[in-house]
């Protein structure tokens, strides 16, 4: 039988011995070339969506939140001879607590108390730090309604025409839910205020219905000529003693919140990926290995009629590499499906996400690292090939079951015994090799020595 037709004949002998496990092994690659492909891609758009909105919504650089008086001609001193401030601005915040504001609807009755969250209104902003609307343009709010965050949105299934109610020290204002916004600061479920947008006319007439049931809190906010100059421009604010009462945050850190969320997601993906993996190599050692013993009377004979190492390695190599490849190939196409799941959360808090060249890149990257792993680990479980003997595969069909260490005692006569052809001089016949493992062989028999064998 020729070498091309023995490959042939192992190739098909094995997927017809174990379809159910290269199935299982093109299900294992394709779960991970999926999950993989799907991960790098969600952290990619997650990471250019935030970037997107941010810079949509021009941010604050440096904020300082402060409760209590404000010295506002000071501040406004202090940014005027600061070369690094570009534009600065103070917003009124009227917190409320979220048991006083409800919410009414078609299938909605509840408050935001169950939230935890900080609610305060407020007006938007003139330059900048702007609260936008889901298609990213900035809201301009009408008198009598509100615009709530998209994380509300999603918590208590909201709609626009929502009735939005807030109550305190028997004062009652009503506002009409106008929409939901985007809020590029205190947009994620991480943060733990939240902005409700309402008119400059409600605004002012909440703080002075409510009185001492809301709680008055100023943002002092600035954009900077060079993003990377906040730490300096932090230490320059706090040396020149502004106000300073609150927690102080820069764009940094909004732009890890908005991503948190998310990435914390693609960890897990990325977590149980690795598993998927893990599980996948198994596969393939507990399935290599045992087609090689299956097929060890066939490998004898390749490797008697002189079938070179490297083809044989390549012959098992290239069965489980186009399982690997097929399962890979499957996978990265499923995942511009769960990407798409994946990203709706994305594209509901950021903005819309468009699936670019470079996610497409990084799924194909991904797909390939997993066979490339698939591939080193069956290379280095072929290298038992090496070890596999013509006569006793030939002879036996099975692998022996103990290999001698160098310089151990010489087997016994008995059962059991074995030499190995390739000790025999270049002397011996081709008869000689043939039986030379055969302890009744007279024409091969061990020296005195017992390091080698004559004829």
């Amino acid at each position: 039988m020729r070498p091309t037709g023995v490959l042939s004949t192992l190739t098909r002998n094995t997927l017809k011995r174990s379809p159910v496990t290269a199935i299982v092994l093109v299900l294992f690659v394709a779960l991970s070339a999926m999950l993989a492909s799907s991960a790098g891609a969600l952290l990619v758009t997650v990471s250019g969506a935030t970037d997107s909105l941010m810079r949509q919504a021009r941010s604050s650089h440096f904020v300082q939140m402060h409760a209590g008086d404000l010295d506002e001609q000071r501040l406004n001193q202090f940014a005027a001879a600061n070369n690094l401030v570009e534009d600065h601005a103070v917003s009124l915040l009227l917190n409320v607590d979220g048991a006083a504001i409800r919410l009414t609807g078609d299938d909605t009755d509840a408050t935001l108390a169950a939230g935890l969250q900080d609610n305060a209104f407020v007006t938007q902003n003139a330059d900048f730090d702007w609260l936008l609307d889901l298609d990213g343009q900035v809201i301009d709010p009408e008198p009598a309604t509100v615009w709530l965050p998209v994380y509300y949105q999603q918590a208590l299934d909201l709609h626009a025409g929502d009735l939005l109610t807030v109550t305190g020290g028997g004062f009652t204002h009503e506002l009409t839910v106008a929409g939901f916004m985007r809020d590029s600061q205190m947009n994620p479920s991480f943060a733990g205020s939240k902005r409700l947008l309402v008119a400059s006319a409600d605004h002012a007439a909440l703080a002075d219905g409510l009185g001492e049931f809301a709680s008055p809190e100023r943002i002092i906010e600035f954009r900077l000529t060079d993003a990377s100059a906040v730490a300096e421009f932090e230490t320059q604010y706090r040396d020149a003693g502004l106000e300073a009462n609150g927690p102080t945050v820069t764009w940094s850190l909004f732009s890890l919140l908005n991503s948190m969320s998310t990435g914390i997601t693609a960890a897990l993906v990325v977590l149980v990926t690795l598993l998927l993996v893990g599980i996948s190599l198994l596969c393939v050692r507990f399935t290599l290995l045992t087609s090689i013993e299956q097929d060890y009377r066939e490998i004898g004979v390749l490797k008697a009629i002189g079938l070179r190492r490297a083809d044989l390695r390549r012959l098992y190599s290239h069965r489980y590499l186009i399982l690997a490849g097929g399962g890979a190939l499957v996978g990265w196409l499923l995942s511009f499906g769960l990407t798409h799941l994946l990203l709706r959360e994305v594209r509901l808090f950021l903005g819309p996400a468009s699936h670019t060249l470079l996610t497409v890149l990084i799924g194909v990257v991904a797909s390939g690292l997993i066979v490339g792993v698939i591939a080193l680990t069956v290379r280095r479980i072929l290298v038992r090939l090496e070890h596999v003997s013509p006569v006793q595969a030939i002879r036996t069909g099975v692998a022996e079951a103990t290999s001698p260490r160098a310089g151990a005692a010489a087997p016994q006569h008995g059962v059991g015994r074995r030499w190995r052809a390739v000790h025999c001089p270049p002397r011996c016949c081709s008869a000689c090799v043939i039986w030379a493992a055969d302890p009744a062989c007279t024409r091969c028999r061990p020296s005195s020595s017992r390091s080698r064998r004559s004829c």
